[in-house]
């Protein structure tokens, strides 16, 4: 599972935040707390990270370098 940095409060205690309809290997990966569920309905700029530590929602493309 990989983990991810919070921008809030720098702890590596982040997941992905995966959106769609959840079938069975999603459920199990969120009842693990490995992913958040997102809900169905996906914009362009929805958040894709959240932090288990602080609850902190973002979407890392707006740390990407350019």
């Amino acid at each position: 599972m990989e983990k991810y940095v919070c921008p809030n409060c720098k702890t590596k205690n982040a997941i992905r935040i995966v959106y769609g309809y959840p079938g069975k290997g999603m459920l199990e990966s969120a009842g693990k707390d490995e992913i958040s569920l997102g809900g169905c309905i996906i914009q362009e700029d929805s958040p894709d990270r959240y932090c288990k530590n602080c609850k902190e929602v973002w979407n890392s493309s707006q740390f990407l370098m350019k």
